[in-house]
């Protein structure tokens, strides 16, 4: 607590104290280390020197002044010079001046509701204080581009033991009915059983919640267990009150051992959640990975303009009427793995009729996609540029 946020304090003890204190004819002042009134019930006092209460500061006990010993000070007063503590640190004197029996009798009394007073607004400075590094730290890791980060970051997670070199994956809740402040919020996960010292709680700017859940220092041992323990946590965050009772959405990003990549990874649960959830479904809670759409992300990195001008040719070769037809069967191919027999069913077709609709498709761009990887490869692109980008002339 700096110089300014101590008087700001003080008075705000004279004024709760003081109404109580003057029908006994009492004056109350606080001193700051060096004996100097920094708030006072009788205004004009404030910023003079009392000698009691430097001397009190001195012994570190409580001084008293009786009306023959006024003579020995500069202070005209008689009255109790206490000194205030904050975890053994002096921090000041409270004073009380006026009738000494009753400024003796209120010491005790006044002591108490000093020092409590006092350490309140110290726990709320540290309170709010750590609140804020952790508000900087954790908009740092879901918003901030920044190479190297701010020297914020190592500070913070030096001071909250949180270690740099553990594998960690962000779990982004998508929390539409929440109604729990910030605060509440994170106290609420904390309560997760699976929840451990190493995860990090990030509350975004829309009042959902990023959970950056610490897995492994070993990347090898991430990578095996991160379904599993993701699934746990998703699990036991049902039964706790951080949507109102109601089901969530859960996007999984992609697995990082350095926080510079924290961003991005936070990123990648944003682009599940806008590209394959149903975030519209209220009914059950519901998990989706981004390492299950990774050919659409990637795909969805390719600049559309520059794909059009890699398969302009393809596209020509294929009539709008085949478009359709290309779409539909070799989408419903995909889906089932080049399984012919099933895409076949699921087509209503005969199972000859797909297998001459594929030779004729292998005939045509020299391609095998059931077969060959290379070209089953290619067909996935086909397959996207034509769903992406043809769709709106074909259909």
């Amino acid at each position: 607590m700096n110089s300014y946020e101590m008087v700001q304090v003080s008075q705000k003890l004279i004024q709760y104290l003081n109404t109580d204190l003057k029908e006994h004819g009492l004056y109350i002042s606080i001193t700051n280390t060096r004996g100097t009134i920094i708030a006072c019930s009788l205004t004009d006092r404030i910023g003079k020197f009392c000698e009691p209460a430097l001397q009190a500061i001195s012994q570190k006990k409580n001084i008293e002044l009786h009306p023959y010993d006024t003579t020995r000070y500069s202070t005209p007063y008689e009255g109790i010079y206490i000194p205030l503590f904050h975890l053994q640190t002096l921090i000041g004197t409270l004073v009380l001046e006026g009738d000494f029996e009753q400024a003796k009798s209120l010491s005790s009394m006044c002591s108490l509701t000093a020092n409590a007073f006092f350490e309140m607004e110290f726990y709320k400075e540290a309170y709010w204080g750590k609140l804020d590094q952790r508000n900087i730290f954790t908009k740092i890791l879901l918003y901030c581009e920044d190479d190297p980060f701010p020297s914020e970051v190592h500070h913070i997670t030096e001071k909250f033991g949180i270690d740099t070199n553990m594998v960690r994956i962000p779990i982004l809740f998508i929390l539409r009915y929440n109604e729990l402040s910030e605060e509440k919020l994170i106290n609420e996960f904390k309560k997760n059983p699976s929840h451990t010292n190493q995860d990090i709680i990030c509350i975004t700017r829309g009042q959902n919640a990023v959970i950056f859940k610490a897995l492994s220092v070993d990347p090898t041992e991430a990578i095996k267990q991160y379904r599993n323990i993701i699934d746990t946590y998703i699990n036991n965050a049902r039964l706790l009150n951080i949507n109102n009772g109601q089901s969530f959405i859960c996007t999984i990003g992609s697995l990082q051992d350095n926080m510079l990549n924290y961003h991005k990874a936070f990123q990648h649960t944003l682009w599940v959640c806008n590209h394959c959830a149903d975030v519209t479904c209220e009914h059950e809670t519901k998990t989706y990975y981004f390492y299950d759409f990774i050919f659409e992300y990637i795909q969805n990195q390719v600049n559309m303009d520059e794909t059009s001008i890699i398969f302009n040719v393809f596209s020509e070769a294929l009539h709008n009427k085949e478009w359709h037809s290309f779409v539909h069967n070799m989408g419903t191919l995909l889906k089932n793995n080049m399984n012919v027999s099933t895409s076949a069913k699921e087509l209503y077709l005969h199972r000859n009729t797909l297998i001459n609709w594929i030779n004729r498709y292998k005939d045509l761009f020299g391609i095998d996609p059931i077969n060959d990887s290379a070209g089953r490869e290619f067909t996935q692109q086909l397959f996207y540029f034509y769903t992406h980008t043809l769709s709106s002339d074909s259909y």
